[in-house]
């Protein structure tokens, strides 16, 4: 949900699997019985830590919209220390990502516990943007509101449910082979919004999905319109020190 935005048992099975979508071919280990995790911080990403993410845009929209490559980094606590979102939730995190020549800037506002992670947009001021990342626990099947009055670019509101799709044991994505990774897929309810439309990511029954890798958080994205055409995707290339 960027435009910027949660285990059932499971067989070992003893093959493995290629998924490819739009030119990306991230190899697949078979899924094991995944963990209950309550530690969920450990799947947003690293904080306290003067990391610095590359991903690759890739974009299939049109003339409009072109490929790029940006940062995502964590900063540091909201300032002032410690102060809470307007649902009272806090301390809230402060994340930025930026194009590589480090100009155009974007801020991300979270709060992020073992339990619960919230994702706010630019302003923890305001629940516009307010949408429920990971819950509880991260368990093959689960199934939660992720956003009930989300307001897209236009000023419309469409709702979000999250679902925790798949575990991998592996999952190998530009060159690196991240272990534990959960797939949690974001889909829309909307209506209003017509077929071409530039906003079709919120089109009814479009959605999201977002591979997180522990210890690394988010290290692939693929966005879908309702017919299922890949409308853009993120992936992690690389890992920096600031």
């Amino acid at each position: 949900m960027r435009p910027l935005v949660r285990s059932s048992s499971l067989l070992l099975f003893a093959i493995s699997i290629t998924l490819m979508v739009g030119g990306c071919q991230p190899v697949l280990t078979p899924p094991t019985p995944p963990p209950v995790s309550g530690e969920l911080t450990s799947y947003y990403g690293p904080r306290n830590t003067p990391l610095r993410f590359l991903y690759h845009h890739q974009d299939n929209r049109g003339i409009n919209y072109s490929d790029s490559n940006y940062y995502a980094y964590y900063t540091g606590l909201s300032t002032p220390s410690g102060s809470k979102a307007i649902d009272g939730f806090g301390p809230i995190e402060a994340y930025w990502s930026c194009d590589t020549a480090f100009k155009h800037k974007t801020a991300l506002r979270a709060y992020v516990s073992d339990s619960l992670i919230i994702e706010y947009g630019a302003t923890s001021g305001t629940t516009d943007q307010r949408i429920i990342i990971m819950q509880d626990s991260l368990v093959v099947g689960n199934e939660w509101t992720a956003a009930t009055s989300y307001k897209i670019p236009d000023g419309r509101q469409v709702a979000i449910t999250a679902h925790v799709d798949k575990h991998w044991a592996q999952l190998g994505v530009a060159d690196t082979s991240f272990p534990d990774v959960f797939q949690i897929s974001f889909k829309v309810t909307s209506s209003g919004i017509p077929e071409g439309d530039t906003l079709s990511e919120f089109r009814n029954g479009a959605h999201t999905e977002i591979f997180f890798a522990k210890q690394a958080g988010k290290i692939l994205e693929f966005s879908y319109d309702p017919s299922g055409t890949l409308l853009w995707k993120d992936e992690l290339t690389s890992v920096n020190s600031r």
